[in-house]
């Protein structure tokens, strides 16, 4: 037996020995190869609601933190948790996510984002228009957006919306991030986790509400909001959410055909935002 050949059958044994040792498909794919893995998997796709809202930055009126109820002090907390749950999160995402990283979540979101918005826009027409982005929304968003579709059939109203700039990867900036257990209830020992992030997406569009004139009218719609000749800059704010299998060291291409989702669509309120509250994870 040549060197070559001794030296490829004792690389081959010390790989067998490796692969008995450290379950390598199993330590890659746990939600394939492992029961309880698996069965949390099949049990919990999405976790649907908005685990720690975001509110925008709100400029300081004064230095005196103390000053309106504590209102400084309160933008102050809002933001260094913000700025700690990026942190934390961007941590578990490059540990547990193959292939993770902030560029390519940007640039899946500015995609996504003008598919959602065209379909919403033609929700008028009918349910089915919304038909072509189910699987780019959780199934609990998709339910609401069909609501309002049903409505705006039923008050028989026409919407006309034009993308002006369509945001790119820059014009997306990712401003929280959150990470939750997905099974809690201690019956299943498993890794999977919901992960969520909040994106500040900027852009610029037209948009004309008109309303059907009478059944038995011959008018033309009536313009009641907007103006498809008067651009505005939108500032929306996203949520998408990811299941993810927790990992310390090896990052995970699974679950099997999970992707980002939109889970929400948030509103900004006027003024001064409410108060933290504790999130539970």
């Amino acid at each position: 037996m040549s060197w070559q050949a001794s030296v490829k059958k004792a690389v081959d044994s010390g790989l067998r020995g490796v692969q008995d040792v450290i379950n390598i498909p199993r330590l890659m794919h746990p939600d394939v190869y492992d029961n309880q893995e698996r069965q949390a998997a099949d049990m919990y796709k999405f976790h649907g609601k908005v685990m720690d809202p975001y509110y925008r930055n709100n400029p300081f009126k004064t230095w005196n933190l103390s000053a309106n109820n504590k209102e400084g002090w309160d933008e102050l907390e809002r933001r260094c948790r913000y700025f700690y749950n990026r942190f934390w999160t961007y941590r578990v995402c490059y540990q547990s996510l193959w292939g993770f990283s902030p560029k390519a979540l940007k640039a899946h979101v500015a995609e996504v984002y003008v598919r959602i918005n065209t379909a919403i826009a033609q929700g008028h027409k009918g349910r089915h228009e919304l038909d072509c982005i189910k699987e780019l929304v959780s199934p609990v968003l998709m339910d609401q957006l069909r609501a309002d579709a049903v409505r705006l059939q039923q008050a028989g109203r026409i919407v006309t919306w034009r993308m002006i700039k369509e945001p790119s990867a820059s014009d997306v900036r990712i401003v929280n991030g959150f990470l939750a257990k997905a099974v809690t209830s201690g019956q299943l020992r498993a890794t999977l986790h919901f992960v969520q992030w909040t994106v500040e997406v900027t852009s610029e569009q037209t948009f004309a509400v008109h309303e059907k004139p009478p059944a038995r009218s011959s008018g033309a719609p009536r313009l009641i909001a907007g103006d498809l000749d008067a651009p505005v800059r939108v500032v929306d704010h996203w949520v998408f959410e990811r299941p993810v299998l927790k990992s310390m060291v090896v990052p995970k291409p699974g679950p099997a055909r999970a992707d980002w989702k939109l889970v929400a669509r948030l509103r900004q309120p006027e003024g001064r935002p409410p108060r933290l509250r504790q999130v539970p994870v």
